[in-house]
């Protein structure tokens, strides 16, 4: 899922962030997308539908310079990501979860039948259905993305204010 904010009035604030040395504008941007990215984190964790709580346990807030990504150096996204945990079991499945989707469950058994293109292992269905779309992820940004804004806003600005200070006045 992919988000973009357009908040008027980002001229002056764009020119401060240029001004500031790259690697402190990078800080405090980055700093400011990992508490926006908690805040949508925790909703994200309430609303996941718990069977197992596997899916629960590896979602994850992370910061993510898109300047990896070919975009500018001051961009960041944050995303939740499924990741396989020591003992091997991976939530690949929150997609489904979130959207739905069929299964088609197989299986061969051990003898051959005879066909017109020979020998084959005969295949079975054993099980076939939907999963109905539980979303999570949708409703957690829909609830939070005003608070993340302001979190993001209200960070920032405290870092410049701190920034500037330390800078000192400008000729």
């Amino acid at each position: 899922m992919t988000a973009e904010f357009k908040i008027k009035g980002l001229d002056k604030f764009a020119n401060g962030m240029r001004s500031l040395p790259e690697k402190g504008a990078k800080q405090m941007l980055g700093n400011a997308m990992r508490k926006a990215g908690k805040i949508f984190e925790e909703r994200a964790k309430q609303l996941v539908p718990k069977r197992t709580g596997l899916l629960k346990q590896q979602l994850y807030a992370k910061n993510r310079p898109w300047s990896k990504l070919g975009f500018g150096p001051l961009d960041y996204a944050v995303t939740i990501a499924n990741w396989l945990d020591g003992g091997g079991k991976n939530a690949f499945y929150g997609h489904l979860v979130e959207y739905g989707g069929r299964y088609v469950i197989k299986a061969k058994r051990g003898h051959t039948m005879a066909g017109k293109a020979g020998k084959k292992k005969a295949t079975f269905v054993i099980r076939a259905g939907k999963i109905k779309p539980r979303p999570y992820m949708r409703p957690a940004f829909d609830q939070t993305k005003d608070v993340m804004m302001m979190t993001i806003v209200t960070q920032l600005e405290a870092s410049i204010k701190r920034a500037w200070k330390k800078i000192g006045p400008r000729a």
